[in-house]
């Protein structure tokens, strides 16, 4: 079966498209609604999916033309909007669509919708090959895989007609079986064989994945979708849980857990990584010195207390300090995990991560990212003039930093012994900031590498 996925967010209709090929669907995609309009008289479709909101024509506009068409008037339109409840019923009645779904929505949800109403539609659901489009690449199939509630695929030579109903049984029928409740498919599809509209469907499914606790909504490989999308996918559907990122075939296997509330970062914590990611680093870069910090890390703490919370109770660093040591902290592990290049993800709704939930930064996933990117350039640069951490560089002339205290401050630092990285501890600095400065101090000709 062929659907169009009709959206001017380039994100929403990657991971839309993958989920929807992942259970055997071919999928093509338009930015906007003209031209959406253009394809589907150009090319032949079981259904569309379509925004509300987007430029030329947008999801209502879409709708009516497509409707003004005799050859398209039965073609199955479904409405994919965050103001869903609010408009979906005018919608329906003024274009007939066959469903609707509101945004954020689940994979499984999205594929028990489109199966309703193309059920109800009497169309087929066929797997068949998909459509080359601006969905990423001809490479493997889906890099997203949202959690397989179609759990067999049934070919039209091996299946009789769809009744109403049928499309959501199947949809529900494993995950009835996650929490110990078994029906008969047949009766599941009378059960629910009454006139199933995509509103009563979307409820239904929601209610019952409910009662099966976490879930994974979306898990792939980073090779083939990079997390700054994941993100971003996350923040524009406000979704919560926890998502891990995991580093393997590399001399040291690293992994990141992000907490998520409502599409923001709350927390990070990472695993398989140096000193210089602990708490305790961030803390003596905040302010604190560094015997008190380690003398805390180092003693017992009370059965679930976390080290920020030690450090407040003794009086080693302050709420505000703590909070922006973990600011920085969450900041520096999910740039970390996004700028790798291989690895798996796995994002579980409704998760909790009780270091994330405590803190609650609130970061902006969309500012993270941006940052990230801009250190992976910056990096790419910086490591031309300092290829390694074990680096020692030496002063080479007087330079005139008035302008410049932080490179002024490295420059103090450099005695032709230390390394970039001594140099990092002695000072207290990240390892991003203090290439920085090195670099510009580089530049002017102020330091030079040891002889």
């Amino acid at each position: 079966m062929r659907v169009l996925v009709v959206d001017d967010s380039a994100t929403i209709r990657r991971i839309v498209s993958t989920i929807l090929k992942e259970v055997g669907y071919s999928v093509a995609t338009s930015p906007d609604g003209a031209d959406a309009l253009d394809r589907v008289q150009r090319e032949p479709f079981d259904l569309v999916l379509v925004d509300f909101v987007m430029p030329r024509l947008n999801g209502f506009q879409f709708a009516q033309a497509v409707r003004s068409i005799s050859s398209l008037q039965a073609l199955p339109i479904v409405l994919m909007s965050a103001r869903a409840e609010s408009i979906a019923e005018r919608f329906v009645t003024s274009t007939g669509a066959a469903a609707w779904i509101t945004k954020p929505f689940t994979p499984s949800t999205l594929v028990a919708v489109v199966e309703s109403a193309l059920a109800r539609s009497g169309r087929l659901a066929e797997p068949e090959e998909d459509l080359d489009d601006d969905v990423a690449g001809s490479g493997p199939r889906s890099a997203v895989q949202p959690v397989p509630l179609v759990s067999r695929r049934v070919t039209g030579a091996q299946r009789a007609p769809a009744q109403p109903g049928e499309a959501a049984a199947r949809a529900l029928l494993p995950v009835l079986e996650s929490i110990g409740l078994r029906a008969a498919p047949e009766a599941l599809a009378r059960a629910l064989a009454a006139e199933l509209t995509g509103k009563v469907t979307h409820e239904l499914v929601a209610a019952v994945e409910d009662l099966a606790g976490p879930r994974a909504a979306l898990e792939g490989r980073v090779e083939q979708v990079g997390l700054g999308e994941v993100l971003q996918l996350l923040a524009l559907q406000k979704q919560t849980g926890v998502l891990r990122v995991e580093r393997l075939g590399v001399a040291r296997a690293r992994s990141v857990a992000l907490g998520i509330r409502r599409g923001r970062i709350d927390g990070c914590v990472g695993g398989g990584f140096d000193d210089g990611m602990r708490l305790g680093e961030f803390v003596v870069v905040a302010g604190g010195r560094r015997e008190d910090v380690e003398r805390v890390a180092s003693a017992p703490r009370a059965a679930g207390e976390l080290l920020g919370e030690a450090l407040q109770r003794e009086g080693v660093a302050s709420a505000e300090r703590v909070a922006e040591a973990l600011d920085r902290q969450s900041r520096e592990l999910a740039y970390e995990c996004l700028g790798w290049t291989e690895g798996r993800f796995r994002f579980d709704v409704g998760a909790s991560l009780v270091p994330a939930q405590r803190a609650r930064l609130g970061v902006a996933s969309d500012a993270v990212v941006m940052e990230a990117m801009r250190r992976q350039d910056e990096w790419r640069q910086m490591r031309e003039l300092i290829p390694s951490d074990d680096m020692v560089l030496e002063r080479t002339a007087v330079a005139d930093l008035r302008a410049d205290p932080e490179a002024r401050a490295v420059l103090e630092a450099v005695d032709g012994a230390r390394s970039v990285r001594a140099l990092s501890r002695a000072l207290a600095m990240r390892p991003f900031e203090l290439c920085e400065a090195l670099c510009r101090l580089l530049r002017a000709n102020a330091l030079a590498v040891a002889a």
